[in-house]
């Protein structure tokens, strides 16, 4: 009796790899957290790309900001559904995603941000019904954020799937590190990074959805 082949798995970052909010944020948002948190902070704090809203506060809070964390968790929750309400969803993403249903992929998520946010973004995807798992880190304070590998090794063992047989798609450099920690391979999405971020860490790089799809194409037949 032969073997079953085994499960491949599939796993998203959401900001920057299914929408387009990083850049958005920047465009639309980008005086947010200043005004918040304070100018010399942020400048303080660099780039929050791949950061979750608890770890922005953490940080600004170990670096002298006061502030009124519920109220400013409120706040950044309002702005959160006003970005998330006027950013694109990733030029191809749908495509991707029956792709992967097709060819047998289980489909998960590991994203920093708050799972009300994910829920927010989840009825644009038409592939929605398809994904098994959905892990927000902002809600699981036992996890370790990323550059950490917990949210992918978390994940893999909720789909049943290992290492061997994951695919991650990241944007940020937290996240390739992460994916990479977990020994998954680990694809970096160019497509919507802000003006100067510069990518490293991960097996491959796509500038655009349509090369995720030759990369998964060519590796289905390695």
């Amino acid at each position: 009796m032969s073997k079953s082949p085994p499960q491949k798995a599939f796993i998203f970052d959401m900001d920057g790899v299914l929408i387009d909010t990083e850049r958005t944020w920047v465009k639309h948002g980008g005086d947010f957290l200043p005004n918040l948190l304070g100018k010399e902070i942020m400048e303080k704090i660099g780039s929050t790309i791949g950061m979750s809203g608890a770890a922005i506060f953490k940080k600004a809070r170990e670096l002298g900001a006061d502030f009124d964390e519920v109220a400013c968790i409120a706040q950044h929750d309002a702005e959160a559904k006003r970005i998330y309400g006027i950013a694109a969803m990733t030029t191809g993403i749908d495509e991707l995603g029956n792709m992967l249903h097709e060819r047998g992929y289980a489909m998960g998520i590991v994203s920093a941000s708050r799972r009300e946010w994910i829920n927010f973004m989840l009825p644009r995807l038409s592939f929605a019904d398809h994904i098994s798992l959905v892990l927000s880190l902002s809600e699981r304070p036992d996890l370790r954020g990323k550059p950490d590998p917990d949210g992918y090794q978390e994940a893999m063992q909720l789909m049943g799937v290992t290492p061997d047989n994951t695919i991650i798609l990241e944007d940020s450099n937290s996240g390739i590190a992460a994916g990479k920690a977990a020994n998954a391979f680990v694809i970096g999405l160019r497509a919507n990074l802000v003006d100067g971020y510069k990518q490293e860490g991960a097996d491959l790089y796509a500038d655009s959805i349509e090369d995720v799809m030759r990369h998964i194409a060519s590796l289905d037949h390695l």
